[in-house]
């Protein structure tokens, strides 16, 4: 009984181990017709939870963070890391039931569901977290939703926040790693635990293997046609969202060089031909990342979307352990979406502009996620750009990528056909 009410911190994660498993049998019994991307991934997140769920029955402190705070650093600590969004877009998307939750407990309806999921499993009771670690990211809409925390647990957890400067100065680079030390040393001093510079640096170590992967697999993915899944784009934005620095990340990008490496070699594209190459400046359709399959398909390849491009380097770990931080602290002020949103709106343009010279794409589709306000006014600069430089089209549908009942999918495809009949009508 009690090994259940330890698990039952993270009563969601018991919820995608068992979906996760039941959906890999069934793709195991279709051999030859499953996505590989997706199924790859699939079987490293049930590693990834079942042994969270491990940790929770020894009782280990459960730390919820955000996707921009450097998961790495926890790894300082014996604890359970748990990225809010991820859980939001994993869970919350099928019914919308934890949206509403919060919507009819008095939170704003118009703050991203990306934290709104997570914040409605808290309230109701499945999930208790020990601390909330974040980094003051990517946008004020989100940042403002995480003292909340505070409220929907009837122990309050700790909230720790690194605060990221909007410039990418020197001086905003000493300040951010500062504060990263910082949180280091509270969070040390809340779970009353040494800080393991061996484990931390283990992390570290794994990332970097996994990020010369990721940057192999972008140079493969200029080839024509492109040699891997659309697919590819949500499910590696989740495997760097949700076990960052960790093997099974490895293992699921492991598996995808050496797929597009075979297909490259083969000269194909493994779904559909490839007819138009895309890019998505904002997300792709978090409530269904398979509607990535559905534009295969139509011979529609998605190459990127605004989480899915790295431009990190390795860390340098011959380096002091301070300056290891400095260069962590980097990372995190240049992760995507964070590097796009946090700078000036020349930064988003110029990224978007490289991608779409880079990977010699012919369309932009711009998910205008109703709650990314800092996003919106770049819309239109982005597609002046796109066409006075490049003279590509730019498609911008209004969404929420997380809850299909703001628009649905049979309208997000009503609007991509009908753009890509207008622009394109051969």
């Amino acid at each position: 009984m009690e090994t259940i009410q330890k698990q039952d911190r993270l009563k969601p994660f018991i919820l995608m181990a068992q979906e996760s498993q039941m959906l890999v049998n069934l793709m195991d019994k279709a051999k030859g017709t499953q996505m590989v991307p997706h199924y790859h991934y699939m079987k490293s997140l049930i590693s990834y939870l079942r042994e969270s769920l491990d940790k929770a029955e020894q009782d280990l402190p459960i730390i919820a963070t955000n996707f921009g705070f450097p998961t790495e650093l926890l790894y300082y600590f014996e604890c359970i890391p748990v990225v809010m969004e991820t859980v939001s877009y994993t869970i919350g998307t099928a019914t919308g039931e934890y949206y509403d939750i919060m919507d009819n407990w008095g939170h704003p309806f118009h703050t991203c569901t990306s934290q709104k999921g997570a914040m409605g499993m808290i309230l109701n009771k499945l999930f208790k977290f020990d601390i909330v670690a974040i980094s003051s990211v990517p946008c004020d809409n989100a940042v403002a939703s995480y003292p909340t925390f505070k409220y929907l647990q009837e122990k309050a957890p700790e909230i720790v926040i690194a605060d990221m400067p909007y410039y990418r100065d020197e001086r905003s680079h000493e300040f951010y790693a500062e504060e990263l030390m910082r949180v280091r040393d509270k969070i040390g001093e809340l779970l009353g635990q040494e800080a393991n510079k061996e484990s931390f640096k283990r992390a570290i170590e794994i990332e970097n293997k996994n990020l010369l992967m990721l940057k192999e697999i972008q140079e493969l993915k200029k080839a024509e046609p492109c040699p891997i899944d659309s697919v590819f784009v949500p499910t590696n934005v989740n495997s760097n969202v949700m076990f960052r620095g960790r093997e099974e990340r490895t293992i699921f990008l492991e598996e995808m060089l050496k797929y597009a490496k075979e297909n490259y070699e083969k000269g194909i594209k493994p779904v559909g031909k490839e007819n138009l190459r895309t890019i998505w400046p904002n997300m792709t359709i978090y409530f269904d990342p398979l509607y990535c399959d559905y534009l295969d398909k139509r011979g529609i390849t998605v190459l990127f979307d605004v989480f899915s491009y790295l431009t990190a380097d390795p860390i340098n770990l011959n380096r002091p352990e301070n300056d290891i931080i400095k260069q962590l602290a980097w990372q995190s002020m240049n992760f995507p979406m964070t590097r796009q949103v946090q700078g000036n709106a020349d930064q988003f343009i110029q990224d978007n502009l490289f991608l779409a010279k880079e990977y010699n794409a012919n369309a932009a589709i711009f998910t205008n996620h109703y709650a990314c306000k800092s996003l919106q006014p770049m819309v239109q600069l982005l597609r002046e750009a796109l066409r006075d430089e490049l003279d590509i089209p730019l498609l911008s549908i209004e969404v929420d990528v997380g809850d299909p009942r703001h628009t649905s999918l049979k309208t997000i495809r009503r609007e991509v056909n009908n753009f890509i009949k207008t622009i394109f009508p051969s």
